[in-house]
C-alpha cells in the first residue's frame, strides 16, 4: 500500500468514528427513546424537592431524617419497582439508604447505578441541639439529586432493559469522609454490594443539580478515567437528544466530597454529576449548607436537563431494544486501534523504503 493509500484509509477512519461511534439514528426504539427523554417532568421533580424541603432538616440524628426516608420509600414503591430499606447505624443513629430495583433481562449483564443523598446538613450547626432548631432544607444539596433519581425510575420502570438498574437515596452523606466512626450510606451500600460480587458497568451519583448561576444549564460529569462509558453516553445523549445543557467531563480523581468516592474506593466506575462548579472544584451556589437553600433558588428547567441528558445516556447502555447497542466506547475503541494499526504499518513501510535506498 502506497504511503498517499495509507493517509487516505487514516483519514476516513477518523471522518466515520463518530458516525459508526453515534449508531443509528432511527428505528421505533430510537423515536421511543426520544419520546422517554421529552417526557421528563420538571413539576414531578420540583415537588419532590419542595416534599423534602418541608421537613426542615434531614440532618441524619433526627427524626425528621428517617421520616423523609420514609417519604422517599413511598415515591419510589408508586413507580412500581421492588423497594427495600437497608439499614445501619451511623454515630448511634439508625439510618437507612433506600434501594429500588429495575431487573434486567440478562442476568450476566452488569448493572448501572443512579444515586442522591437525602440527609442535609447547616454549616452553621455545631451540636444536636442546635440541629434541632435550625433549619437545613437542603434543596439543592441534595433533595434535588433524589428527585432526579425518583424520576428516573418513574420513567424507566416501563422499558425493557438488558441490564439491571438501581436507584438509591442514600443516609448520611454528610457526615464525612474521615474515620471518626461510623459508616455513611454509600460505604455501608458499596461494602454490601462487593459481598454479593455484584458488577457495576457504571454509576451515576447526583449531587446538586439544580441551582443555575446564569441562563444557560450547565453540568459537570466528575469521573477518574477518562473512558467512563456512563460519562460517555450521558455527554453523547446531550447533542443525539437535542437537550438543552452544557455537559463536560472533568476527570479529576481528588474530588471526593460525595458518595461516588465510596465506589472510587471499592474500584467501582463512578461519576459525579453536580452542578457549575468553580475554578476550584465547588458548587457556585451560594445558598448551599445553609438555611436557604430552598426550592426557590432552583432551576427547574436545568433540573430536567440534567435528568435527561442521564436518562438518554443510560437508554442507550442498557435497553434491550436499543437500535443503537453497539457501545459509543466500543466504536471510539476499534475506531482508534484500527488507526494504530495503519500508522504502525505505514512507519513500517517508510522505513522499508528508506533501507531500500
Amino acid at each position: 500500500m502506497s504511503g498517499r493509500r495509507m493517509i487516505v484509509l487514516v483519514a476516513a477512519v477518523l471522518l466515520f468514528a463518530p458516525a459508526i461511534a453515534a449508531g443509528p439514528s432511527s428505528g421505533s426504539s430510537e423515536n421511543d427513546f426520544a419520546a422517554t427523554v421529552g417526557s421528563v417532568s420538571g413539576d414531578s421533580m420540583m415537588t419532590v424537592v419542595e416534599g423534602l424541603e418541608a421537613f426542615g432538616s434531614r440532618e441524619f440524628h433526627l427524626d425528621s431524617s428517617r421520616q423523609a426516608a420514609d417519604y422517599i420509600y413511598d415515591n419510589l414503591v408508586e413507580t412500581g419497582l421492588q423497594v427495600d430499606l437497608q439499614e445501619f447505624i451511623v454515630d448511634g443513629a439508625n439510618v437507612s439508604n433506600i434501594v429500588a430495583v429495575k431487573q434486567g433481562s440478562d442476568p450476566a449483564a452488569g448493572c448501572y447505578l443512579f444515586g442522591a443523598h437525602y440527609d442535609s446538613e447547616n454549616k452553621y450547626v455545631d451540636n444536636l441541639s442546635e440541629a434541632e432548631n435550625m433549619t437545613a432544607p437542603g434543596a439543592d444539596d441534595d433533595a434535588s439529586g433524589v428527585a432526579a433519581v425518583i424520576e428516573l425510575a418513574r420513567l424507566l420502570s416501563d422499558h425493557t432493559l438488558k441490564n439491571t438498574v438501581k436507584f438509591v437515596a442514600f443516609g448520611a452523606e454528610e457526615y464525612g469522609y474521615d474515620d471518626s466512626g461510623g459508616s455513611k450510606g454509600s460505604e455501608h451500600f458499596v461494602a454490601e454490594e462487593k459481598e454479593a460480587g455484584v458488577a457495576y458497568d457504571g454509576t451515576a451519583i447526583l449531587d446538586m443539580v439544580g441551582y443555575r448561576a446564569g441562563t444557560q444549564n450547565r453540568a459537570v460529569a466528575v469521573t477518574n478515567d477518562i473512558g467512563d462509558m456512563m460519562a460517555v453516553a450521558t455527554i453523547q445523549a446531550v447533542t443525539r437528544y437535542d437537550i438543552d445543557l452544557e455537559l463536560t467531563n472533568t476527570v479529576q480523581s481528588r474530588i471526593t466530597y460525595s458518595d461516588h468516592s465510596s465506589f472510587w474506593s471499592a474500584g467501582y466506575p463512578s461519576m459525579l454529576v453536580i452542578e457549575e462548579l468553580s475554578d476550584a472544584y465547588v458548587p457556585v451556589n451560594p445558598y448551599y449548607h445553609t438555611s436557604s437553600d430552598v426550592a426557590s433558588t432552583l432551576s427547574e428547567d436545568q433540573m430536567v436537563a440534567v435528568t435527561q441528558a442521564l436518562l438518554g445516556g443510560v437508554l442507550q447502555l442498557a435497553a434491550a431494544d436499543s437500535s443503537t447497542g453497539v457501545s459509543m466506547l466500543v466504536a471510539i475503541t476499534l475506531a482508534s486501534a484500527v488507526c494504530a494499526v495503519v500508522i504502525v504499518t505505514f512507519v513500517i513501510h517508510i522505513k522499508r523504503r528508506k533501507e531500500r535506498r
